[in-house]
């Protein structure tokens, strides 16, 4: 993806990822959250939105107005790619497959993952050294 989008972290899990807007509001803290929907295979319910300051919830009726919706919309895009590749490649198929970036935590990190805001220089590899 070739858009301009803004860094961002995610827990360990890659199922919460924050950024921040930046624009005439000042910086604002967003939340993209994925939760598995139970009794649906390999389906997840993708939750976005400003973080509520006053619940620690995200909330999808706040209207920031950062005049960075573009950027937002792409940086949610690249999360959802980055949750997407992770799950696919290190979930079910964990001991065939694995994601390599200089940004990613090993197995035992509790560091989160930090995205210097993009994703296109992660590969996806086999245990066995080749690329897929």
């Amino acid at each position: 993806m070739n858009l301009v989008q803004y860094p961002f972290t995610s827990n360990r899990e890659f199922l919460e990822f924050t950024f921040y807007s930046e624009g005439p509001h000042g910086n604002i803290e967003k939340r993209i959250r994925f939760k598995k929907i139970y009794g649906h295979h390999n389906a997840y319910n993708l939750a976005f939105g400003d973080l509520d300051p006053k619940t620690g919830e995200i909330s999808d009726s706040i209207t920031t107005d950062n005049k960075d919706t573009d950027k937002v919309l792409a940086t949610v895009a690249s999360a959802n790619c980055l949750f997407w590749a992770i799950s696919k490649y290190n979930g079910s198929c964990r001991r065939e497959h694995a994601i390599t970036h200089p940004t990613l935590p090993d197995e035992n990190s509790s560091k989160p993952f930090r995205n210097p805001g993009s994703v296109q220089d992660i590969r996806l590899i086999r245990r066995d050294g080749n690329f897929l």
